[in-house]
């Protein structure tokens, strides 16, 4: 079942199908499509992020979707304006999420995780297909979130996700109302350790959530050169962890 997690899209529908995604980034970035705003912080609505599968056993979360995602959803939009608002919401969701050198990037971990055998599934590449009914991908944020005038993609930590009072209640009252969701779920994975660190502050009193989070996953992005240094050093263990929470399920 999906649930829609706060209906705005009916708000801004009308804002997307009127943007010109041919103009530079400034301009797309019109600001009747801002949610929320303190100070140099902006956060944008995007139409990606806006169902939730409740069937999932695994969730994905990020610290919050950039413009790429963004751009993405809204081609999507377009291109289905005379769809139903549920299938183009969640034909926002498939496409959208990870898009870009993440999700091959994560496809590729997975593959070595052997996540496809605890989600039996042929291939990791599989999980991300809109009738696959065990994943939900979210963020920390649910919606873009861009630093200064020069309207730069929020990476987690400048500022601080955990110090910064407007950041931090929007980001924790979104993953608990999203987490609460899933009556199925098995595994958290945070991507990277802002997310985990996040994760691990508002559910350290939640032992039934925290025994969830699998620690040590690396952010997917390509821009992170870390990434391989960190997974190959730490995948013995995910998978232990993975190993340990299915079986005890």
């Amino acid at each position: 079942m999906m649930i829609n997690a706060n209906n705005l899209f009916k708000d801004y529908k009308p804002h997307i199908l009127n943007l010109d995604l041919q103009a530079e980034k400034k301009y797309i970035l019109d600001d009747h499509l801002i949610v929320n705003r303190e100070n140099n912080i902006s956060i944008y609505y995007s139409a990606h992020n806006e169902v939730i599968n409740t069937q999932a056993s695994i969730i994905i979360i990020g610290i919050c979707p950039g413009f790429q995602q963004m751009y993405k959803s809204f081609s999507i939009v377009k291109s289905l304006e005379n769809s139903n608002d549920d299938d183009i919401l969640e034909n926002c969701k498939s496409e959208s999420r990870l898009f870009g050198s993440s999700r091959q990037n994560l496809i590729t971990m997975f593959d070595q995780l052997n996540i496809n055998y605890f989600l039996k599934v042929n291939k990791a590449s599989e999980i991300f297909d809109l009738k696959f009914k065990k994943l939900h991908t979210t963020s920390l944020i649910r919606y873009p979130v861009f630093i200064g005038k020069e309207l730069k993609n929020y990476n987690g930590y400048t500022p601080s996700l955990l110090k910064n009072s407007f950041l931090y209640r929007i980001a924790s009252n979104s993953i608990q109302y999203e987490i609460e969701q899933l009556p199925n779920l098995k595994i958290i994975i945070p991507l990277g350790k802002a997310v985990e660190t996040f994760l691990d502050e508002i559910f350290r009193l939640n032992t039934t959530i925290n025994r969830k989070i699998i620690r040590g996953f690396p952010h997917p992005s390509g821009l992170n050169a870390h990434r391989k240094k960190i997974f190959d050093s730490n995948k013995a263990n995910i998978i232990n962890q993975i190993k340990l929470l299915y079986d005890n399920q």
